[in-house]
């Protein structure tokens, strides 16, 4: 591979220093630190005019963009979001945020006068996020402890102009135990609304069936008209079926009555480590509430049975490395764990797709 020569690196560097210089202006003059994918355009054109066109500027400002994201100079949207411009190609970020620098002198939070909630800071013995610290610090100070609880998304964008920086923070160090907490902030997470269907007359007072993923939601969902085996056929939405989805599932069930009886919930999803532990975490909550999350063990035998016989006909299902296991293997049936530890073992990842709409049609009630 051809490296590339010392001079036009230490020119690239450059320019990628001069657009920087430019999107903070740009940042000045429109007073706020969020520029849109125009200003950022007009930014690249007043740093480097005579490379921000033709079909390589694309190209040339992605890469100058992530040299300065790398670097800390700005922050770009999360990959894979919303947040990506893909008409053309490479995607560029639809905003850019120019991060301030911190000032020269070294910030003492020994001797600022912390709100009682953020009192920790005075020991932390490096600060990481002063920004962020400081817009919570405005926050309470300014009768935040008064506000309504609303969601974080929302309070996040009020905090800090970005409406997922909230989600990162909650991963770092400022959230640990005896610190922060969404209360404190007064907002919650939220999961997204949970698609259900309702099973046929008569069906009423049976377990609900939860799957993981939205394709064989909807062929359960037809398969269920015909049999009413389930009271409702639910959406998990894979990794999203968390604390917030069975709280609102429990309210669902219990509706305004909080002593009615509810029924069971049998969730059925991927057999690979996440597709265990996404329920095996949902389960505990469940207990919490009164309620029982279940395997799905009717799906999850066909699924190991369907999996063999898609492999007889010539069709791999191997990823090729041993997939690892934990408690959450613990979930499901005894008489299952053995052989889907078997298939983990021999690197064989099952999706839950393998029992379909075909393989339905086949099914009766008792299966």
């Amino acid at each position: 591979m051809q490296r590339e020569a010392p001079q036009e690196a230490q020119a690239e560097a450059g320019k990628a220093e001069m657009l920087c210089e430019a999107l903070a202006e740009a940042a000045r003059a429109e007073r706020r630190s969020r520029l849109p994918e125009a200003a950022v355009w007009r930014a690249f054109a007043a740093a480097d005019p005579h490379r921000s066109r033709g079909d390589e500027a694309r190209a040339l400002l992605l890469q100058r963009l992530e040299v300065l994201a790398a670097a800390g100079r700005i922050r770009l949207p999360a990959r894979g979001g919303a947040g990506w411009d893909r008409g053309l190609r490479p995607s560029l970020p639809v905003w850019v945020q120019v991060v301030q620098q911190q000032r020269a002198e070294p910030f003492d939070p020994r001797g600022y006068p912390w709100a009682p909630e953020l009192s920790f800071v005075a020991d932390m013995p490096r600060i990481e996020h002063p920004e962020e610290l400081m817009a919570i610090q405005r926050f309470l100070a300014g009768g935040g402890r008064r506000r309504p609880i609303v969601p974080m998304r929302e309070r996040s964008i009020q905090l800090f102009g970005d409406e997922k920086r909230l989600e990162q923070l909650r991963r770092s160090s400022l959230f640990s135990s005896e610190r922060l907490s969404l209360e404190t902030l007064r907002c919650a997470a939220v999961s997204p609304p949970l698609a259900l269907e309702a099973g046929p007359p008569g069906s009423g007072g049976r377990p609900m069936l939860i799957l993981e993923n939205h394709h064989p939601w909807w062929s359960f969902c037809q398969w269920n008209r015909r049999h009413g085996c389930y009271s409702h056929v639910v959406y998990g939405a894979g990794a999203g079926f968390g604390a917030e989805a069975v709280r609102f599932l429990h309210a669902h069930i219990t509706g305004a009555d909080p002593r009615r009886e509810a029924a069971d919930l049998h969730y059925a999803g991927d057999l690979d480590a996440e597709g265990l532990r996404i329920p095996w975490r949902a389960a505990k909550l469940a207990e919490e509430l009164g309620l029982r999350l279940l395997p799905a063990e009717r799906w999850y035998r066909r699924m190991l049975e369907q999996a063999d016989a898609l492999e007889r006909a010539g069709v791999v299902l191997s990823c090729g490395e041993p997939i690892a296991t934990g408690p959450e293997l613990e979930w499901l049936p005894v008489a299952l764990q053995e052989p889907v530890r078997r298939a983990f073992a021999a690197g064989r990842r099952i999706p839950q797709e393998v029992v379909g709409s075909e393989e339905l049609a086949a099914e009766g009630v008792e299966g």
